[in-house]
């Protein structure tokens, strides 16, 4: 969906204000049909770490502590409406610029550097626990 191709296409349908809206539609069925179609391998996991000791534990907790914290302060930092694609539809029904126009300098050169910071503090939620099938 970021593809130089997609782009165009939307370009000569004139709907790139929905690009936002398709994506998160089409990522919403590919999670929708990966969910119903989950198994698990009971007799293979990848990873298991024994969290008795405090140590780890702290580490374990801490990083999820950290991740959390930051899939917050990125919610508060962006506009959940702008990530869902649905301010670009009412900026171009008001006939208003594009969202981005309107954001600080500093915020922009946050965004070129990390696009989408709650996803990075996601997967790290995920993927940092102490045993996975």
């Amino acid at each position: 969906m970021a593809s130089n191709q997609f782009k165009e296409i939307c370009c000569k349908l004139h709907i790139e204000h929905l690009s936002r809206s398709i994506y998160n539609a089409c990522n919403s069925a590919v999670i929708h049909f990966l969910i119903n179609n989950w198994k698990q391998v009971p007799f293979l996991y990848c990873w298991h770490f024994n969290t008795s000791s405090n140590a780890i534990w702290m580490l374990f907790n801490g990083l999820h502590v950290f991740a959390w914290s930051f899939i917050y302060s990125g919610c508060i930092m962006m506009d959940i409406a702008e990530l869902h694609g649905l301010k670009q539809v009412f900026y171009r029904v008001s006939g208003r610029n594009s969202p981005l126009d309107n954001k600080s300098k500093g915020l922009k050169r946050y965004m070129k550097h990390m696009r989408h910071p709650s996803f990075t503090g996601f997967l790290i939620v995920l993927w940092l626990y102490p045993f996975m099938r």
